[in-house]
This record gives structure tokens, sequence and C-alpha cells, in this order.
């Protein structure tokens, strides 16, 4: 797997580190809370059209708790949350700075290793934090998609954004929701 942190994080919870688990095991643990019964049932799987977009900017090159760097926690979620796509879906990745880069056009769910090169190769170099494109580029991709299921998620430690830029953001982002 990509981006595994050099160091493993300490087992035992604490103040800066909360428990993955809720005590007892839980229901993450695979065991039933008391009172609520699991049960099975059938979904409707409907088509995704899913737009990743990374950040890029030099920000992202800051170690977190000296485990690893915004930038590896970054490609490792959008790495695994594209892991989650199924067949008949839709991936896009781009990465933004000083502009919008395409690192995978918008079209059906390539093979692991096509998705895990791509996101490896992503540095995090650019001095700015310009936004409002890739939201626009991710806005018209997924215009043109015919997924019954459409969205952008945003990788970001939000360090240097430009107010002006990010006003633009947010209303490609209102239009997406329209």
């Amino acid at each position: 797997q990509p981006w595994k942190p050099e160091r493993e994080a300490a087992a035992e919870p604490g103040p800066d580190r909360p428990a993955t688990e809720p005590p007892g095991g839980g229901p993450r643990g695979g065991v039933e809370a008391e009172g609520s019964p699991i049960q099975e049932a059938e979904v409707e799987r409907r088509q995704v059209a899913l737009v990743l977009v990374v950040d890029r900017s030099s920000s992202m090159n800051t170690s977190v708790r000296g485990i690893a760097t915004r930038m590896d926690f970054a490609k490792r979620a959008a790495f695994e949350t594209a892991l989650r796509l199924g067949p008949g879906d839709e991936l896009g990745v781009l990465a933004f700075g000083v502009r919008a880069y395409e690192v995978l056009p918008l079209g059906p769910v390539p093979e692991e290793a096509v998705v895990q090169r791509e996101l490896e190769a992503l540095r995090a170099i650019d001095g700015q934090t310009i936004l409002g494109g890739a939201v626009g580029r991710a806005f018209a991709w997924l215009r043109e998609s015919k997924a019954a299921v459409r969205h952008a998620v945003i990788l970001t430690d939000g360090d240097r954004l430009d107010a002006g830029d990010l006003t633009l953001a947010q209303s490609a982002a209102r239009r997406m929701g329209e």
C-alpha cells in the first residue's frame, strides 16, 4: 500500500490520539450494540462519478505529528476512496496549486496500479493554493457525466487560500449542487 507512514503511531489512545474503536469493540469491532441488532438490507447501487481534487501547494509538505506529511495523508485518502468505487463507476483526479492539473481524466475507474502510480507521482511543490480553477474543471467534468451520483471531494489543508479564489470556488461548488 502506498504512503504508509515510516513509523507506526502508538497503539494506545491518549489525549492527542483518540481511540479508533468505541469502548468494548462496538459495531466497528464486529460486536453488536446492545438493543441494536445489525440487519442486512438490499440497497440499490447507482453509478457514481467521483472527482478527487488534491492540493499540491507546498504547505502540504508539512509533517503531521512526525508521522507523515499532509500530502501523504491526502494521497492515501484519495487512493483508499478510489478503491471503494465499483464496476461502472467513474473516477477523475485533479491536482491544484498555482493552477489546476489533470491527473486522471474523468472516465471508467482505471486499474488500481494506474491510480496508485498517478497519485504517487503528485508532489507538493506549488507556492499557492488556487482552488477555483480545479473546482470549475471538476464541475465541468461532472456536468458531462451520465452517472446518477456525482461528487467532487477536495483534499486540502486550506493553507494559503486566496480570498477571491475561495469565493470563486464556493460559487462553482454551489452551481454543482444545483
